[in-house]
């Protein structure tokens, strides 16, 4: 029997893949030549990588995931081998492990934000709802306002597309597109401490 390990199943670009090989501890393949390759997850025309193993019993085999030869995505790493034994001429064993956006190697992932974003969108039909082909209105300021004191008060304006983004502490706030009275323009939110909440806003 063989059996392809892969010590964990996320990696972060620049990090090591280790793979442990154990190659039929007992001969009874009678393996004759054995490979690693690894192919985009799906995709099994093109491996991004191959690797001779040979033929030993047992092995530990990094790999430094590059740019040069990987990207973001998922990967599905193969143990091949060819035997003498005429009933089976070739086997497979497969893995798979992806690759993740990037953060400072050996750093705790970032923490995720706290706060409130949203568009400032054209309420064409006056629903409240920011319905498909409602687009986004630039240059428009939009405010919080910490309920817990009301003087705690952030700015902002909106980009190109409308959106607009605040990170805060946890807590409850009131959010509005600054000089319009439109019920649709403002809203009560509450922050909960690690969470973005999604508030469109509309004119």
């Amino acid at each position: 029997m063989n059996t392809l390990i892969p010590d964990r199943t996320f990696y972060r670009m620049g990090e090591i893949l280790t793979l442990e090989v154990e190659q039929d501890p007992d001969d009874t393949l009678e393996v004759t030549e054995s490979s690693l390759l690894i192919y985009p997850l799906g995709e099994f025309s093109n491996p991004v990588l191959s690797y001779s193993v040979g033929t030993g019993f047992y092995s530990t085999i990094g790999i430094v995931l590059t740019e040069n030869t990987f990207s973001i995505g998922c990967y599905s790493v193969f143990l091949a081998y060819d035997t003498s034994r005429a009933d089976e001429d070739e086997a497979w064993n497969e893995e798979d492990f992806c690759i993740v956006p990037n953060y400072t190697p050996g750093s705790a992932p970032p923490a995720p934000i706290t706060g409130i974003s949203g568009k400032v969108y054209t309420d064409a039909n006056d629903n409240g709802i920011l319905d498909s082909g409602e687009s986004g209105v630039s240059g428009m300021s939009v405010i919080t306002v910490n309920l817990a004191d009301f003087a705690d008060v952030n700015r902002t304006t909106t980009d190109e597309n409308g959106d607009y983004s605040f990170e805060l502490d946890a807590g409850g706030y009131l959010v509005q597109v600054e000089g319009v009275a439109s019920p649709t323009a403002y809203a009560y939110v509450t922050v909960p401490d690690g969470t973005t909440i999604t508030q469109h806003l509309g004119l």
